[in-house]
């Protein structure tokens, strides 16, 4: 078997690059033909093809961890992936839950008895067996006709100041005790019935969903219906009910924390009629019944709100490192233009986000500690809904990804730095409502991807070369002072390519005096016919000293187009074969 040895170099813009490449192609056994042609200007010896050569392969870009092959495009990019995360939390303290006045007197309305002066005896009866024998109605109203009602409010002196403006808050599950009673009701012992439409009138603020709740004409009340107050001794009663109470809403246009200090106020109102049932034998003439209604003070831990916040948001200082060790030799060299195609960078914010944010911050490539590549973002909103951002400075678009143009972005990476400084800082939405949790620490990763597809662009020019000898040994003995390699080249790149070739002799050493002539100058994309003439203009037998060629492959855009390397690009060269024109005169040695 033949071994054609290919070793590759390149060169990014004026600058020579040693080899990066030491590959070996074989020329496959099955492709070599042991037959010598004769033809009528001399003889051809074959010497098979060379393996596709991808141009992966040929830059070792398939070797490098941080160059990838985009799935979707087939692109070469350079890419860079990492996480960084930043914190906030809202701290709130208890708040209280009090009455203006924890005793609100009132008395009912005066009732005649239709009994009083009569001849009706009423038996002695145990209030809680007992037998209604006779009783009456009171409207439970003022004496000049108003509602009885109740003040209360909901404070807290310690809001923080990232609370700018609350509509509902909401605190861990509690009763509010509602009493209801009953003092000074004279010489007669009674029981009191809560008769049929007794209510409570709630605030609208209040949050629950106790199951004796009920709306009435679009008013929200507590049906207190059917429960009894007995009397005791001293003639006085009470009952109380635990309204169970999961928080307030404010109302839409919410309310203002001034100097850390939340204070909500409203009414209750109470309704109805109750029923009082005489269990001794004399009845006064009428019943006066004063009324108490007190709602108990407690002190409950906010657990959401829903308003209008101003936390103070970790600033992301992330300093994205690029270690060059990993690229391929010809992108190491701190002046290498890769002349980035529509490079991009994702940002994706994964955790707690309870509003939206906006983003404000600047991308630094540095070289050396010096800057010579920004891009900067300016109040990009994340919103709830939109937690991934694509940016890139034509706008490109990504399923599941924002959009956003950020221009000059790609000279981010124009040329490979040494780092990215990534700075940013995100600021809370102030104008809008948001639900969040109180008492929280919110954490949030943010996961970034710097990608930057390598493109030939008019900066970006790749001379690779291959090493194609061992002739010597077959030449050896040939009586000729002109050869040509002669095949097909199939060139399936973007860019445009010229070729040439330098003569070396065993030793890999150029050959001087020899000249050497390619045909064609430049490839076309397909298939080209591949001549390459070497001649010795003093007459000499070029076989004593050649044993092969250096093919110069220099590819580059002249065309102006934006062409970006793909895993799929390749060269082929074929049907090589050793043309000798002036025949052979054999020495005595058999050449096969």
């Amino acid at each position: 078997m033949k071994t054609l040895k290919i070793a590759g170099g390149v060169i990014i813009g004026a600058g020579l690059l040693g080899s990066c490449v030491d590959s070996n192609y074989d020329i496959v056994d099955a492709d070599i033909s042991k037959d010598i042609a004769i033809f009528d200007n001399g003889i051809s010896l074959p010497v098979g093809d060379v393996d596709t050569m991808k141009i992966g392969e040929l830059l070792d870009l398939d070797d490098s961890e941080m160059i990838e092959e985009d799935a979707s495009s087939g692109e070469y990019c350079l890419v860079r992936t990492g996480t960084t995360e930043a914190s906030f939390d809202i701290k709130v303290d208890e708040s209280s839950i009090s009455t203006e006045a924890t005793d609100v007197n009132r008395t009912v309305y005066q009732a005649n008895n239709p009994f009083a002066g009569s001849d009706v005896q009423f038996p002695t009866q145990n209030p809680s067996t007992g037998e209604m024998l006779e009783s009456m109605t009171l409207e439970v109203r003022n004496e000049d006709g108003g509602t009885v009602e109740s003040n209360f409010k909901i404070s807290s002196d310690d809001m923080p100041a990232e609370v700018l403006n609350l509509k509902e808050v909401r605190i861990d599950r509690r009763a509010l005790n509602v009493s209801i009673r009953v003092e000074n009701m004279g010489d007669v012992t009674d029981r009191i019935l809560l008769d049929d439409m007794f209510l409570v009138e709630i605030p609208e603020g209040i949050i629950t969903d106790d199951p004796n709740i009920v709306i009435r004409n679009g008013v929200k009340m507590l049906d207190l219906s059917g429960r009894t107050i007995d009397l005791e001794s001293d003639n006085n009663g009470y009952m109380t009910y635990e309204m169970s109470i999961d928080g307030w809403y404010v109302g839409d246009e919410g309310v203002d924390i001034i100097d850390g200090r939340l204070e909500l106020a409203d009414d209750f109102a109470i309704d109805g009629s109750v029923h009082i049932t005489h269990l001794f034998a004399t009845a006064p003439a009428n019943i006066e019944m004063p009324l108490v209604m007190t709602i108990d003070d407690f002190s409950s831990n906010l657990t959401r709100a829903t308003g209008k916040f101003d936390p103070q948001i970790d600033p992301i200082n992330e300093l994205v490192e690029i270690d060059k060790s990993d690229l391929p030799d010809f992108l190491r060299r701190e002046d290498i233009c890769i002349d980035a195609a529509h490079a991009s960078v994702e940002i994706s914010m994964i955790g707690d986000i309870p509003m939206d944010i906006f983003l404000n911050g600047v991308f630094n490539s540095n070289q050396q500690s010096q800057t010579f590549g920004s891009a900067s973002i300016d109040n990009i909103l994340v919103s709830q809904d939109d937690r991934h951002l694509l940016l890139s400075d034509n706008g490109m678009q990504k399923d599941g990804y924002k959009s956003i143009t950020v221009p000059g972005l790609n000279s981010l990476l124009k040329y490979i730095p040494d780092d990215i400084d990534m700075t940013m800082n995100a600021a809370a939405d102030k104008d809008n409502y948001y639900e969040i949790e109180i008492n929280k620490d919110n954490n949030v990763n943010i996961d970034y991807i710097f990608r930057a597809p390598l493109q030939f662009g008019n900066e970006m020019h790749i001379i690779y070369n291959d090493t194609i000898n061992g002739w010597h040994g077959d030449l050896d003995g040939i009586n000729s002072t002109m050869t040509a390699l002669q095949g097909t080249m199939v060139y399936d790149t973007p860019v445009d390519v010229s070729i040439t070739a330098t003569a070396i002799d065993e030793q890999g050493d150029p050959i001087n005096g020899l000249e050497v002539n390619v045909l064609p100058e430049k490839v076309i994309r397909g298939e080209n016919d591949l001549r390459i003439t070497i001649t010795d203009p003093t007459g000499k037998v070029i076989g004593e000293r050649l044993d092969g060629i250096i093919l110069t492959l220099t590819m580059t855009n002249e065309n102006g187009n934006q062409e970006t390397l793909k895993a799929d690009d390749y060269v082929i060269l074929k049907d090589l074969a050793l043309k000798l024109p002036e025949g052979i005169i054999l020495n005595g040695d058999t050449l096969f």
